[in-house]
């Protein structure tokens, strides 16, 4: 409905792009520039939509439960609890550590240590006739001694475990042999013991990784008793009003 002769000369007269196509492209100076400021103005706008805030403020979710008490107090009653469950796994883990590192640096067998091996086990090292206990009877030494097998010797002679008569060890080894048979013996015994310690320093550790877990969880949940979470009121309360 056009309402006066004004009107209806406006609504007759073509758009700006409808000007610049029926003039073959060649708008008017003023259009070009009022085209100009309307893409700069655009590109301002796009700019300030875009663009990252150069300060990142941080929005505080309301808390859905409000805390029994501050978060001093939760961080104290927390560290009561888990400060002496802490300090005795740290204790046990510290102690476990120091037996495998011991047993580790003196892990080498010394000379006396070698002897000492040889002397109280020698039915590792040496053959002889056990004989359920009873060895090679008194009367039979001097004949097992003169018949030696070839490239053996009789190391020592001691008192059988049953009866009169008596072990008599025997070797075709040379002592340096031993000596090194010996070694490796205490070493193999040596590790079986430092593995077992490991492992009891392994069971520490995951001990004490799981007491950590738990108190950095609760600490969690104690740190959410911020006061500064009440004192940030929501304009929920407002606009209610």
């Amino acid at each position: 409905m056009i309402r006066d002769e004004h009107e209806k000369e406006i609504n007759n007269k073509p758009l700006a792009f409808e000007r610049v196509k029926l003039s073959g492209g060649k708008a008017h100076p003023v259009h070009k520039q009022q085209e100009e400021i309307a893409d700069r103005i655009a590109r301002e706008e796009w700019g300030k939509k875009t663009r990252v805030p150069s300060e990142i403020i941080t929005v505080y979710p309301e808390p859905t439960e409000l805390p029994d008490i501050c978060k001093s107090e939760a961080l104290l009653e927390l560290e009561k609890k888990y400060y002496p469950l802490l300090k005795a796994q740290r204790i046990e883990l510290d102690r476990a550590y120091n037996k495998v590192t011991q047993m580790q640096a003196a892990i080498e067998p010394t000379e006396f240590e070698i002897q000492d091996e040889l002397s109280q086990r020698p039915f590792v090292y040496f053959d002889y006739n056990d004989n359920d206990g009873f060895g090679t009877f008194p009367e039979q030494i001097p004949d097992v001694i003169n018949n030696l097998p070839e490239g053996s010797r009789v190391v020592k002679i001691v008192k059988a475990s049953r009866g009169n008569g008596s072990f008599i060890y025997l070797t075709g080894k040379t002592q340096e042999e031993f000596n090194e048979l010996a070694k490796q013996n205490i070493l193999k015994a040596r590790n079986k013991v430092i593995d077992t310690a490991k492992q009891e320093l392994a069971n520490h550790l995951k001990a004490m990784k799981q007491l950590i877990s738990d108190y950095e969880a609760q600490k969690k949940q104690a740190l959410q008793a911020d006061i500064e979470q009440l004192t940030k009121i929501s304009g929920k309360y407002a606009k209610a009003i």
